[in-house]
């Protein structure tokens, strides 16, 4: 079974049985406070096995059940089944830290504000997918758009309603997410800077 599978299937179990148990979202869902003040750093990891709701489950796990095998195999191809799962997974926990480290300043402060979700650990699964394969078309909403472009208006999108704040959603965790999705391979892979710069100006 690939890492990807094994990563869905704990999260859905986890997440259906969390959201049974409301304790149990409180217990481990992100709370800023919580972690800076009584330092239960775990929840910077836990929340991100729990979901708002069966359709927040849903979306966030057919994301990476799109994208997830790929840059699994892409890792596994470039480094070794080993190494390429070890990559993999610090890519994805990563992804689930990192994207809330700006919300853990952000809101220190304030004991009401709670996250929860795999969200930026997909994201960044999802941008390193578009890193691998730059010129591929997504289809949005039934409408094609290249990945590349695709990968500037989410993130100009998430960045500009992180700041408006409109609604509930974590567009911090999104907009870090993807950033983490697209710095990691670079550092742990640099020659995918010349490869897709040969992309777009060596064709």
């Amino acid at each position: 079974m690939s890492v990807t599978w094994i990563l869905i299937l704990s999260t859905v179990l986890i997440s259906y049985s969390a959201l049974k148990q409301a304790s149990v979202q409180v217990k481990f869902w992100f709370n800023a406070y919580s972690v800076w003040h009584f330092k239960e750093w775990y929840r910077m990891v836990t929340h991100g096995f729990l979901h708002a709701d069966y359709l927040h489950l849903a979306f966030n796990m057919f994301s990476l059940y799109m994208f997830g095998p790929r840059v699994e195999y892409v890792f596994k191809g470039l480094f070794g089944n080993l190494k390429g799962v070890i990559l993999y997974l610090i890519l994805y926990f990563g992804g689930i830290v990192l994207s809330s480290v700006y919300s853990l300043f952000k809101h220190r402060g304030n004991p009401h504000y709670n996250a929860l979700g795999a969200s930026g650990a997909v994201c960044s699964v999802i941008y390193s997918s578009i890193l691998f394969f730059p010129l591929e078309t997504l289809y949005v909403w039934g409408i094609p758009v290249k990945a590349w472009l695709y990968a500037l208006l989410f993130l100009g999108g998430s960045w500009y309603m992180s700041k408006k704040q409109y609604d509930t959603i974590g567009h911090d965790a999104h907009f870090f997410g993807a950033l983490w999705g697209l710095a990691f391979p670079c550092v742990v892979y640099p020659e995918i800077l010349s490869y897709v710069h040969s992309l777009f100006f060596n064709a």
